[in-house]
């Protein structure tokens, strides 16, 4: 899995000096490490909405972008542009993906294992998203999947009304998520935040109620399951039974009939075929040839 930067490196100066030199180039691609810089920074930066610890957009990100270069070599320090529209390229192509890690998850079946639903994932992105190419920030995904501050963007996301829900790209949405960087300039303030956990409180109960109604109709459906195996058995030893039957009647029924061509071959051999006209004695024979063939066999 590849992590998004791109396929020709730029040579940035001499690192003779620890990576301590200006940066004087103005593309740079970005590493899989500097990527989850990145994204610690961006959680790092008031990440906890319960205390309304959130700024103004600008502010925000230049406080992103100070964490990140403060753990960045000079010469490859980002602009707060950089920053933020790298940051909405992977927090895009992230979501897309999640929306495709749901979807194998509410496939999946008795036995698949992570890797199963992480390859069956990553297919469906990859088919929902062809003309964006393969999915080329797992490390991101791997990351952020485990941060409260990613779970509860995505459930503002799924919140949002359809007709609220932008891009600040060109590309068209996906269609199990969508991104709106215009609101995710700040973490979601204080009430909002406690609205957000005094609702989930209450999706979890209903959850609860679910999982139990959801519990007694697969042990209904086990039961039934069970019901019709039994049936199933039942069927198969009857079909099983009369088809043994049958077979002992054809044989019952072919010997009946051996007997009695053997029976009519004894009485055709002790006739006396001296008194016979010619054409009679001739019948005679042929039809104890047939009848020793039918019995023994062809005889030379």
């Amino acid at each position: 899995m590849g992590n998004g930067t791109s396929s020709q490196p730029i040579t940035v100066g001499d690192d003779t000096s620890g990576g301590n030199c200006k940066r004087t180039e103005k593309r740079l691609p970005w590493t899989k490490e500097e990527d989850l810089r990145l994204v610690s920074a961006w959680l790092n930066n008031s990440n906890d909405p319960i205390q309304s610890n959130y700024k103004k957009n600008e502010q925000y990100w230049k406080e992103v972008t100070a964490v990140y270069n403060s753990t960045t070599p000079k010469n490859r320090e980002r602009l707060l542009k950089q920053v933020k529209d790298h940051f909405g390229k992977i927090k895009k192509k992230v979501a897309w993906f999640c929306a495709s890690w749901k979807e194998a998850n509410a496939l999946y079946a008795s036995g698949e294992s992570d890797v199963d639903l992480k390859k069956r994932a990553i297919q469906t992105y990859e088919e929902d998203h062809k003309e964006d190419g393969p999915f080329m920030f797992e490390h991101c995904w791997e990351f952020l999947k485990k941060q409260p501050k990613w779970d509860a963007y995505l459930e503002r996301l799924q919140d949002m009304e359809p007709e609220k829900r932008k891009f600040s790209v060109d590309d068209e949405v996906g269609q199990h998520f969508t991104l709106d960087d215009s609101q995710d300039e700040r973490p979601p303030g204080g009430k909002q935040a406690k609205e957000q956990r005094k609702r989930k409180r209450k999706d979890e109960s209903c959850i609860i109620d679910l999982e139990d109604e959801l519990s007694k109709f697969v042990d209904a459906q086990n039961a039934a399951n069970e019901g019709r195996k039994e049936m199933l058995e039942t069927q198969r030893r009857v079909s099983s039974e009369n088809l043994e039957a049958r077979k002992l009647a054809c044989l019952a029924a072919k010997d009946h009939k051996e007997s009695v061509m053997l029976e009519t071959y004894r009485s055709l051999m002790m006739q006396d075929t001296t008194g016979m006209p010619d054409d009679v004695r001739s019948e005679h024979v042929l039809a104890l040839k047939c009848f020793r063939e039918r019995l023994f066999g062809k005889t030379d």
